[in-house]
């Protein structure tokens, strides 16, 4: 049976590509270390197939068809759709059909979740710039989910730790030997495209490393849409590492880094949950840095 391997969390910037000098070299240093040793426990976890859980951002889907969640299920997948004036243009990144098309089937059939169905995404940066940092080589197997996290009405808190406990049984029911790892990105506070762009409130975002870090998933689920407000538009991401908490049964979440970045409009983390289908048990988290 399949299992998974590890479950993660990161930021997904566009600017961690258009304007990565601009952070400076500390922040630069921390952020790269952080995204490679994701990369580097992946690896080392014998991870053969990706999950991303991230969110679209009208390059896909538009206000005519918003799916509340989607899975792509194609051979391959190319990136970067948006203009992240990447150095190496299009690159094409392997997929992995048959464990995408069964945990669609297994949604359907057993979990209260009917999720869009896609052959032909391209990727923008939710997906492809966590890739790009922890597989610069775009050689492990990729299969995106989405969820909406930019146009209201989107799914609830409580929705998206459910969405991620579902994909968890839905791979766990796979009869083949695939060993996935899974990446929630997105957030953390940011405001995009409104008056106060640029904007981080690092007291939202302590709210965010306190509750991932002692794993408290309820704590998480009853944020009030005043508090998610005060995360700007961009902190609806939370979702999707909301997700990740509830693929990793609401383990509390090591900090590889937290960092407030104005030059790349947001507040930028790394997390592990420590998280493996053959070792459910918790294990305290690290206290992150917060300078």
């Amino acid at each position: 049976m399949a299992k998974i391997v590890g479950v993660f969390a990161t930021g997904h910037a566009p600017n961690l590509v258009t304007t990565w000098e601009r952070a400076g070299e500390d922040i630069c240093r921390r952020t790269l270390e952080a995204m490679q040793e994701l990369g580097r426990r992946i690896r080392a976890a014998g991870a053969t197939t990706l999950i991303t859980i991230s969110n679209d951002h009208f390059n896909n889907f538009f206000l005519n068809n918003l799916p509340a969640y989607a899975i792509g299920v194609a051979d391959e997948w190319t990136g970067p759709e948006d203009d992240l004036r990447y150095e190496k243009g299009l690159v094409r990144i392997p997929g992995s059909p048959a464990l995408a098309k069964h945990i669609v089937q297994h949604l359907y059939e057993h979990e209260d979740f009917d999720p869009s169905v896609s052959h032909c995404l391209k990727l923008d940066h939710g997906t492809f710039v966590p890739v790009r940092y922890t597989f610069p080589d775009f050689d492990l197997p990729l299969i995106p989910t989405f969820q909406n996290c930019v146009q209201p009405p989107m799914p609830t808190l409580r929705r998206a730790a459910a969405f991620g406990a579902a994909l968890r049984s839905a791979v766990e029911s796979f009869p083949g030997d695939e060993r996935v790892a899974v990446v929630g990105a997105g957030g953390m506070s940011h405001f995009i495209g409104v008056p106060e762009q640029g904007r981080i409130n690092e007291d939202f975002d302590r709210l965010w490393v306190s509750l991932f870090e002692r794993g408290d998933l309820a704590g998480l689920t009853s944020l009030t849409p005043r508090q998610m407000l005060s995360g700007g538009n961009g902190g609806e991401e939370i979702r999707n590492w909301i997700a990740a908490m509830g693929c990793a049964g609401g383990r509390p979440a090591e900090w590889l880094m937290y960092a407030p970045v104005p030059a790349w409009l947001i507040g930028m983390g790394v997390v592990d949950f420590h998280f493996t289908s053959s070792q459910p048990s918790a294990i305290s988290s690290q206290q992150p840095s917060l300078s």
